[in-house]
């Protein structure tokens, strides 16, 4: 939860921190599944990247619900949160 907090602050801009190298919006076209802070996810091949910080939570943020990644603040975004993990992981 830690995890999605920051990322949600970085991309919200409440946090100051240079994050072109490891954020980049993905381009797909907004479907029904995501939602428009979408970020593309590099292709790991180490472990040490794949569970690293930005891979592991980005994968998490993708799969997030638009509602719960483009809510208003950061108190509706842990309402949001919240639920969504108790029920899907």
């Amino acid at each position: 939860m830690t995890c999605l907090d920051l990322l949600y602050k970085t991309s919200c801009g409440q946090i100051n921190i240079d994050v072109n190298g490891y954020l980049q919006p993905h381009s797909e076209v907004k479907t029904r599944g995501s939602h428009r802070f979408k970020y593309r996810q590099d292709m790991a091949t180490k472990k040490i990247y794949f569970y690293s910080f930005f891979s592991r939570t980005i994968r998490l943020w993708n799969n997030l619900p638009a509602e719960t990644v483009e809510s208003n603040s950061l108190a509706v975004f842990y309402s949001k949160l919240l639920p969504y993990l108790v029920n899907n992981h």
